[in-house]
């Protein structure tokens, strides 16, 4: 995403019917995601245990897997890129290749720490919880996540003009 933007795709972003377009898309995507979370702690599918037959090389690959396509499926983070990301982009392209190349670095390792700190406080975690709080955690998750998606294709609709500004 920073090689695009700095190849110039920032400008594509700022398309009306582009943001509309992610931001309906991506809303929808938070809403079925949302509403399979909700319905899957329903039918009792959400558990905190692993199924032995997996082993952990495996099971961390999927919650890698996992990981980078929720992530990638988030339209806020396409739509971060688009501005914020963008902005950072063209500011370190003010200083070259190697101002674009430290702030592509100090991202990353920021990306990393932060997410390394969340992953041990989730696998910390496991041991304070049981599946009810799990649950319950999970279902509050996926509710907010019905909202937000809600919320984010309502103003995919306003940048449509499907619907009015205010």
């Amino acid at each position: 995403m920073v090689a695009a933007l700095a190849l110039g795709l920032s400008s594509f972003f700022q398309h009306t019917v582009v943001k509309g377009s992610i931001a309906l898309v991506g809303g929808a995507v938070l809403v079925w995601m949302g509403a399979g979370l909700v319905n899957a702690v329903g039918r009792g599918r959400m558990t905190l245990a692993r199924d032995p037959a997996v082993g952990a090389a495996v099971a961390a690959a999927d919650d890698v897997r996992t990981g980078v396509l929720v992530s990638m499926s988030n339209p806020y983070w396409m739509l971060w890129w688009a501005t914020v990301g963008a902005t950072y982009v063209v500011m370190a392209l003010g200083y070259g290749l190697l101002g674009l190349g430290i702030f592509f670095f100090g991202h990353i390792m920021s990306d990393l720490s932060w997410n390394s700190l969340l992953a041990f406080a989730v696998s910390s975690g496991r041991r304070l919880l049981n599946e009810r709080i799990y649950a319950a955690a999970l279902a509050i998750c996926g509710a907010f996540l019905v909202i937000m998606g809600v919320t984010f294709a309502w103003a995919g609709l306003r940048f449509l003009g499907v619907l009015p500004a205010s």
